[in-house]
């Protein structure tokens, strides 16, 4: 039996073994704190890199795109080489205004690639893979990223590695590409409402034999018409006239090359506008992104023959100029008719007066872009008020101007065909923007 002294000698062996474990519990919390603050602080700077890297591949896709490299094929303007030295300078300025870390992403954090041109790093050469759906990737990577706690247990900065590819794809050659070499059906958003007959309007574009009017894309492949030839469809002025724009004028049936349809818009179809907004729904349809749906190859899209004359005239006057001023009376942005083409923001344009851009800076998004539907130009039948007409391909349009007898003057940047009358096995490609050539995300 244990005396009271004997006791005593025994708990005071103990003494300090307090302190040992507050100082292990110590380290466990620390170690804790680590893993709960800095994953976290991890995990976002995670996501702010892959916001980045998305943001640039999308932004370098659309410079691809405006640069008409889905437009030449084979390169034969040789235009890959400076449209890709633009596709990257637009991934690098878009990625550069994004943090990361609590810091703005630096020009050493990105590298930009071209995963499937003929050279990964300038695209130099050819390869018709790559001029039908070109891809760019961006790698945005930190290897300095600040950590708080855990540099206790390791003096390393942490690295962060984000990697996105965005894709261009034109339809119009997309079954030399396909599994099952048949075209690629799209569903381009935002169509504006005006159904252009299939035969190009440029003077220089006629046939040799016939000396009637190119089409803007061949039917039975789906392929653009004119896209490698000496004077080609891309970039092209275009002048578009209202098939019936006068009062009591009589419908041009079938329609010559240069004569628009106003497309049928239903009440109340439209989703977005701007700040101005057309008395109609025509002209709404116009100022403001609808969402009427066009299938391309088969006859379903309706002509609005209740819309016609003067009244046409000025719902498209207005719709266009509200359109490409963002309805404040601004500076339409600028088409640089180069190659590759450009598009130039200018002072008091929407893009400058919303301060998302500098003027002067190159974009790749204006509201002066916009897509209409091509049509097979065939007699129309009227004995409706909404005969259907078959879709077979769309174009994209840089809109100029429009005036009093609703003319419209745009250039033509880019042009989308599918095979009339045919149902493809594919399901349709829906990129961002408003496109004849839709632009994805393939991988992030």
């Amino acid at each position: 039996m244990k005396t009271r002294r004997q006791t005593s000698r025994d708990r005071r062996g103990e003494r300090g073994v307090t302190m040992l474990l507050v100082a292990v519990a110590m380290v466990s919390i620390v170690a804790m704190a680590a893993l709960a603050i800095d994953i976290i602080t991890l995990y976002v700077a995670k996501v702010e890199a892959q916001r980045a890297a998305d943001a640039a591949a999308m932004a370098g896709a659309k410079a691809l795109v405006a640069g008409g490299v889905t437009g030449d094929p084979t390169n034969a303007f040789s235009t890959w080489q400076a449209a890709c030295g633009i596709a990257a300078k637009q991934a690098l300025s878009i990625a550069q205004m994004n943090s990361l870390g609590g810091a703005l992403v630096t020009a050493s954090d990105v590298q930009v690639s071209f995963p499937n041109a003929p050279s990964t790093t300038d695209c130099s050469g050819s390869n018709k893979v790559f001029g039908i759906n070109p891809q760019i990737q961006v790698v945005v990577q930190r290897q300095d990223l600040p950590v708080f706690f855990a540099r206790i247990f390791a003096r390393s900065a942490s690295t962060i590695t984000a990697i996105a590819t965005a894709e261009a794809l034109n339809p119009s050659n997309s079954s030399s590409v396909s599994a099952d070499a048949t075209t690629i059906p799209i569903s381009p958003r935002c169509v504006k409402p005006w159904l252009i007959p299939n035969l190009d309007p440029n003077p220089a574009h006629v046939s040799a034999l016939t000396s009637t009017p190119m089409p803007f894309v061949d039917t039975v492949s789906g392929a653009i018409v004119n896209a490698d030839s000496l004077v080609r469809v891309i970039g092209e002025l275009v002048v578009l006239q209202p098939d019936c724009g006068t009062p009591g004028c009589a419908l041009i049936n079938p329609p010559t090359a240069g004569l628009y349809l106003p497309a049928y818009v239903p009440s109340g179809s439209n989703n977005f506008c701007p700040a101005t907004v057309g008395s109609s729904d025509y002209e709404q349809a116009i100022e403001c992104c609808s969402n009427v749906a066009y299938t391309c190859g088969v006859k379903g899209a309706q002509v609005d023959l209740n819309t016609s004359g003067a009244t046409l005239a000025s719902y498209v006057q207005n719709g266009v100029m509200n359109l490409i001023t963002g309805g404040m009376g601004g500076q339409p942005d600028l088409l640089l008719a180069s190659s590759p083409l450009q598009v130039i923001a200018q002072p008091g344009g929407p893009l400058v007066k919303s301060g998302v851009v500098s003027p002067g800076d190159q974009v790749t998004s204006s509201l002066s872009i916009v897509t209409v539907p091509i049509y097979d130009g065939a007699t129309i039948l009227v004995g409706t008020s909404q005969p259907s007409v078959t879709v077979v391909g769309f174009a994209q349009l840089f809109l100029q101007s429009a005036d009093s007898n609703g003319i419209i003057m745009a250039n033509v940047l880019n042009v989308s065909g599918c095979v009339m009358g045919s149902v493809s096995p594919n399901p349709p490609v829906i990129g961002g923007g408003v496109s004849s050539v839709p632009v994805r995300l393939i991988t992030h």
